[in-house]
């Protein structure tokens, strides 16, 4: 049971393809967003939490590890049809199926799916909280109710817990049992949408490589889009994704649609979308060469930076 402890966030074989020969123990560059240190690290260890798929069960505690094994089983499959689109060879219908999954669950199964998820549900119940009192007299007058109902007193005033309000000091967290459950949910529909867009496998130049983050799916803006329009998503027309499937080959999805096509990335296209991916990255950024990593992070200026919420609700 000991190895069922150690779950990956990102797949240990899929690490194992930005290593400089796509071995597992094989080492690579990290640069820790946190600590704001680069470190050399195997796949083994790295993005590896201890319990983070488990399911625990209300009444006995028992941890089960069914979405572990569910997480494996994809991965399984997924792992030679990748190697497969590093050969410039097409899939089959049931290869793009897993491979489709696959990449859904990469945009969901790690720590920032997980962080817009606690943002939206904070956010929806700090801006409920501020529509419920928005005056001291409100406050007041629910505290009295709250005194009547339960024969208690308040320990703060109300001018106290309106000042609480409004600055959000009060938060909502949602139970991780009920994240994991988002992600499975979440990442069916993701990958039924993305089976049903074009595809464009797209290969490096020779003698450069494509990072990877902990946040692995780029989603690129619709041309016409700009900063204080409505947000865009994975299903907005004109928006693309991009995943990294190894350090010599990406997955572009664009509109909806039935085209798939090797295309190659240009030196250019492959710097300005390690740049995106890494300016995006919640923690780690990740690469064969360490040259290649700490141009990336000087850069983007991620020494230091701080992360920008996820989701913001008004």
């Amino acid at each position: 049971m000991g190895r069922t402890k150690r779950h990956h966030y990102l797949p240990e074989f899929y690490l194992a393809g930005f290593t400089s020969d796509g071995g597992r123990d094989s080492t690579f560059t990290v640069f820790d967003r946190d600590e704001g240190t680069f470190r050399s690290q195997t796949p083994k260890n790295t993005a590896v939490c201890h319990y983070y798929y488990a399911l625990e069960d209300d009444t006995t505690g028992e941890k089960s590890m069914e979405v572990e094994e569910f997480l494996s089983s994809i991965e399984s499959e997924a792992a030679p049809v990748i190697r497969k689109l590093e050969r410039l060879k097409t899939p089959t219908d049931r290869e793009r199926e897993m491979l489709a999954l696959f990449c859904a669950l990469l945009h969901t199964r790690v720590p920032q799916f997980d962080r817009s998820i606690q943002e939206t549900v904070n956010g929806a119940f700090q801006a409920l909280a501020r529509r419920m009192a928005p005056t001291i007299e409100d406050v007041r007058m629910q505290q009295q109710e709250w005194e009547e109902s339960t024969g208690k007193v308040s320990e703060v005033t109300a001018e106290e817990d309106f000042e609480r309000i409004k600055n959000g000091a009060y938060s909502f967290s949602e139970p991780r049992q009920n994240v994991i459950k988002m992600m499975l949910e979440m990442s069916g529909e993701f990958a039924e949408l993305f089976l049903n867009m074009d595809w464009g496998i797209a290969h490096t130049p020779s003698r450069m490589s494509l990072i990877v983050t902990d946040a692995p799916l780029l989603l690129i803006p619709p041309r016409e889009w700009r900063p204080g329009m409505p947000s865009f998503g994975l299903g907005t027309p004109g928006a693309h994704k991009m995943i990294p499937l190894s350090r010599r080959v990406a997955l572009f999805i664009g509109d909806l649609g039935s085209r798939f096509e090797f295309v190659p990335l240009t030196k250019g296209q492959t710097r300005e979308n390690n740049l995106a991916l890494a300016e995006r990255c919640e923690r780690f950024v990740i690469g064969c060469d360490e040259l290649l990593i700490q141009n990336v992070v000087r850069r983007t200026r991620l020494a230091g930076s701080t992360r920008r919420p996820i989701v913001v609700v008004e």
